[in-house]
């Protein structure tokens, strides 16, 4: 595990032993964590992890795992009681196998770049609208939901990534909201938004929407994604 999962890891588990005991939360199962965060990779970055029966059938169908493998490691009880190794090798089983990772690995290979995929809230859910109950109370998001966007924010800047791609609607809308770079127009130099880390430097960021599921990108969307991502890393900024 490398430094940044590391931090991350540590940081999003103190959260979860923080909130635990509200019952506003609804913490049942453990948060998203993380077997590995690149720096100076390509990053996407969705809403928040799915947590269903379907999606852990379907990394246990390309593994050696089976559901009731993966099971046991779910439930929420205390930090102390988490198995981090085993809950960061399966999301590293999920990484290489699951269909919603499958763009985010095939536009790395076309690039020639190393990846990295991060959450902007770590509570698992499969419905976004159910999500949402969660995240916000009266139109606001709650103290749960501000510290996580918090980790998120921060792990960001430590990643350094060379760019970011937003893959999911709510994603880029609370990107927009809270970070005051993405409501800056788009560069027009480079034809997207320009994220700024915490130590000033702007990194190039496409808000886009699902690459994979019913809602994803048409072919010919992604593809001119791909060439688009492709000709800013070609410059320098």
């Amino acid at each position: 595990m490398d430094s940044v999962a590391e931090w991350t890891n540590e940081e999003i588990l103190s959260l979860w032993e923080k909130y635990s005991g509200r019952p506003e939360c609804q913490i049942k199962q453990v948060p998203l964590v993380f077997h590995e965060l690149k720096k100076n990779s390509l990053l996407f970055v969705g809403i928040n992890p799915s947590s269903s029966e379907i999606g852990f059938r379907k990394i246990a169908k390309r593994t050696s795992r089976t559901p009731q493998d993966i099971e046991p490691f779910l439930p929420w009880k205390d930090k102390a009681s988490v198995n981090l190794k085993e809950l960061t090798s399966i999301e590293r089983d999920a990484w290489e196998h699951h269909d919603y990772f499958s763009k985010f690995r095939s536009m790395g290979q076309r690039l020639n770049q190393e990846w990295s995929h991060i959450d902007l809230f770590f509570y698992r859910m499969r419905s976004q609208q159910e999500f949402k109950k969660i995240i916000y109370n009266k139109g606001k998001l709650t103290d749960f939901a501000e510290e996580q966007l918090k980790i998120a924010s921060k792990t960001i800047d430590h990643m350094m990534p060379r760019a970011i791609v937003v893959a999911n609607a709510l994603a880029c809308d609370i990107m927009r909201e809270r970070f005051p770079s993405l409501r800056e127009p788009l560069d027009r130099t480079h034809g997207c938004h320009l994220y700024q880390l915490a130590d000033g430097k702007r990194v190039p960021t496409f808000l886009a929407s699902m690459l994979t599921g019913q809602r994803a990108l048409d072919k010919g969307s992604f593809d001119r994604l791909v060439w688009q991502v492709e000709r800013v890393l070609e410059k320098d900024l």
